[in-house]
């Protein structure tokens, strides 16, 4: 049979020229570290602002993962190399080393050690490789180029364990990489790096630093904290958030798929400001990795009201083997493919039940709100009403006794006869009864409505005090009290 002939030079540049974003390069080698079991993975960018297009000198990423031989390091960087991926691995196809450090710069130096093991390393040209059908410095070459002890010396997590050293210069000025401060601060940004590696870094499971310029390798830049799309702790807190679905779920028309699913919705406009737009949607995760994300699987588009409420999920997969059951990976791992239909049939079961009771919640809250309004509201309007009744000039002369005598004015929690208006407590606190049928729709009417009622309910409990003393109160009386009580 006939083969397909590959160029290697042509298909060298198919793959890694535009194919990686500078934080997506970045995904890539923290990737390989975890599928190494690195615990320390550190990345350094250096400037020089004598670089043109971009004041990057050089990127460099480190690991104390289990490092490799040289065979396996021949294979590391060769293109699609043959080799069996683990279900805990993140990779896939082989290509990506390549691919995001050539789409970042024209050189790349990689330095490993393994157990038992001495330092090797390998060094690419991009031109190199493109024209001279593949060849670069192996681990094997009697005379290498680069100093690999000395780059090792300088940048291992530990120069005496394992792990691997990845250098890549001669940055690209077509690449979006134009100022190392702002390629660093996006990768530490709460959307990048903190995100990404949510659960491994929550679970302490890595260690990921970042570091600028930094001189004192082993010892200095930021180390990041687990950015929690979820808010996961804030919602087992129900500090203004709650769990809308938390369990584990089966795709039946998937092969029986399993998988972990978190959705939580922020609940006040404090924890949407703070959240932000992009934090919403739908994470997807294996091997304690974020691989894909979308905002239309949870209906979260500007302006309706998943998009207002910020409902965010996590649809967590233990292993490649389930993931691959509604995913097909791609050689770009930042853009996995779901298989068709998925969210359909997620969006017809399990996200829409997270939607109705985020409706139903948010309903609740609503009216909640509501009546905490309304009662903040009543109750400062009795508490004015009260300064009112410890005026002196709102009485008649033979009654402005009580304008020393009133401590209170409040709804009554005992009077229950439905023909009184209000009545007086021997401690002095007037209380209007909403189980008259009058009062109680005056009371929830506007505020000439409800003064209204007070007024009445004021003249009605005392007009009781004074007639079960004995006291005569004319018509007079009453009338006068309650048009002063009514007046601004």
């Amino acid at each position: 049979m006939a083969k397909v002939k590959v160029n290697i030079g042509r298909t060298f540049r198919a793959v890694s020229r535009g194919a990686y974003e500078g934080v997506e390069a970045i995904y890539e080698l923290v990737d390989n570290a975890l599928d190494a079991d690195a615990e320390n993975i550190k990345i350094g960018v250096f400037e020089n602002n004598k670089c043109v297009g971009t004041n990057i000198e050089k990127m460099v990423a480190s690991d104390d993962g289990c490092g490799m031989n040289p065979a396996e390091l021949m294979l590391a960087v060769s293109l699609a190399g043959d080799c069996n991926r683990g279900n805990n691995e993140i990779g896939e196809f082989g290509v990506g080393l390549n691919a995001t450090t050539f789409s970042q710069g024209d050189d790349v130096i990689i330095v490993t050690k393994c157990d038992g093991g001495v330092v090797i390393g390998a060094y690419m040209n991009y031109d190199l490789i493109c024209a001279e059908d593949g060849e670069y410095e192996g681990p094997n070459d009697p005379n290498p180029t680069k100093d690999y002890a000395g780059i090792w010396s300088q940048y291992a997590i530990d120069p005496d364990a394992t792990g691997t050293v990845i250098v890549i210069e001669n940055i690209r000025k077509e690449t979006s990489l134009k100022k190392g401060a702002s390629f660093v601060k996006n990768l530490k940004d709460r959307t990048a790096l903190p995100s990404r590696y949510w659960l491994r870094l929550r679970d302490n499971d890595i260690n990921i630093s970042v570091a600028l310029n930094e001189g004192g390798w082993r010892t200095g830049g930021a180390q990041l904290k687990a950015f929690d799309r979820l808010r996961e702790t804030a919602a087992s807190n129900k500090e203004g958030y709650g769990y809308l679905v938390n369990k584990r779920i089966r795709l039946p028309e998937y092969n029986n798929c399993e998988a972990i699913l978190k959705i939580t919705e922020a609940n006040t406009r404090k924890t949407e400001k703070e959240a932000g737009v992009k934090d919403d949607g739908l994470g997807v995760y294996y091997n304690g990795t974020l691989i894909f994300t979308s905002r239309t699987w949870l209906g979260s588009r500007p302006g309706n009201h998943s998009d207002r409420s910020h409902i965010r999920g996590a649809l967590i997969f233990e292993n490649k083997s389930e993931f691959q059951k509604v995913f097909t990976s791609a050689a770009h791992k930042v853009r996995a493919i779901p298989l068709p239909g998925l969210g359909d049939a997620m969006a017809n079961k399990h996200f829409g039940e997270a939607l109705t009771a985020s409706i139903v919640a948010r309903k609740a809250r609503q009216k909640a709100r509501r009546v905490q309004k309304d009662n903040q509201t009543m109750a400062q309007a009795n508490a004015s009403w009260q300064s009112i009744l410890n005026s002196k000039s709102r009485y008649p002369r033979n009654l402005s006794s009580y304008s020393q005598r009133i401590t209170g004015f409040k709804q009554s929690t005992s009077l229950t006869d439905d023909k009184a208006f209000g009545e007086l407590s021997p401690q002095g606190e007037l209380q209007y009864n909403m189980y008259n049928s009058d009062i109680s729709q005056w009371m929830d009417g506007d505020t000439g409505s409800q003064r209204f009622a007070r007024a009445l309910a004021t003249g009605d409990a005392i007009i009781r005090e004074m007639e079960s003393q004995g006291n005569v109160v004319t018509a007079t009386d009453v009338m006068s009290l309650i048009c002063r009580l009514m007046r601004n």
